[in-house]
């Protein structure tokens, strides 16, 4: 990916890990050929590997918009991070963009907190295990069964926001609403780029 490039990283990770960051791309696109590029949009996110998160397309109404605008959908797509350049060149060379933002957001430091945090969990669980063996008491069983249990359901929330992130970090996000009009709104030669 375009997006990993290795950071040393200090503290019990000390060995080299690559960066971790959450691609997030929003594009407000136009066509007069609006079932033409959806199926085409459709197509090119199953080609790539993705898969679509949300749809919602609407097939008429007009918007109050002073463009004539027929039909509307607004799709959410996750696409491999490695890939989502060719989806946005796809909408970029079929659809009038007028407005495109883009953003990433850098997580790879609460990423290797949490790492280390599961290994101090994981060690702790060990010599748990091992007092358990020779526990000479039932409220010395109970306590350590007790922290056992709270071990447990630590590391499966770590381990559940660790699965979260690799999602966000594998797959881009981009958000695309397409607009059916007759007359395309003009655009400077690049796309308006909103602060994000």
């Amino acid at each position: 990916s375009s997006f990993a490039q290795p950071i040393a990283v200090t503290g019990e990770s000390a060995q080299a890990t690559s960066r971790k960051l959450i691609r997030t791309v929003s594009i407000d696109a136009e066509t007069q050929e609006f079932e033409q590029l959806r199926a085409s949009v459709e197509a090119k996110i199953k080609e790539l590997g993705g898969y679509v998160e949300s749809s919602n397309i609407n097939n008429g109404s007009a918007y109050g918009r002073n463009n004539d605008q027929l039909r509307h959908a607004v799709i959410t797509a996750r696409i491999p991070a490695a890939r989502a350049d060719e989806f946005l060149d796809l909408v970029g060379s079929s659809a009038n963009v007028v407005t495109k933002n883009e953003s990433s957001r850098d997580v790879t430091l609460q990423y290797v907190d949490m790492e280390s945090r599961e290994k101090a969990l994981d060690a702790e669980e060990v010599r748990l295990l091992e007092m358990l063996e020779s526990a000479d008491t039932v409220e010395d069983m109970i306590y350590i069964e007790d922290r056992l249990s709270s071990i447990r359901y630590e590391k499966e929330s770590i381990e559940s926001q660790i699965r979260t992130y690799d999602n966000q970090v594998d797959y881009t996000t981009v958000t695309l609403t397409l607009s059916e009009v007759k007359v395309f709104t003009e655009v400077p030669e690049e796309p308006i780029k909103e602060p994000t």
